[in-house]
């Protein structure tokens, strides 16, 4: 787990507050903003998909399969 959050904290720390902002704003203003993960990415896209399924009726989590396949 601390090396996942050390990967997350240095993927971040290498995205300029300009780039960062850009993209929640893209993010915010698309219509539709489908999830999809693969193999260990599947469980985070999970986490991330359903909160915006709850909240917005058009959004959506890709199914991929079984988690780790």
């Amino acid at each position: 787990m601390a090396l996942d959050r050390a990967d997350i904290a240095r993927m971040f720390s290498r995205i300029s507050p300009q780039v960062r902002d850009a993209a929640v704003a893209a993010l915010a203003r698309a219509p539709r903003k489908p999830v999809t993960g693969q193999r260990k990415c599947h469980a985070p896209a999970q986490l991330l998909g359903c909160p915006l399924a709850v909240r917005r009726e058009d959004n959506n989590a890709v199914a991929t399969g079984a988690s780790g396949t």
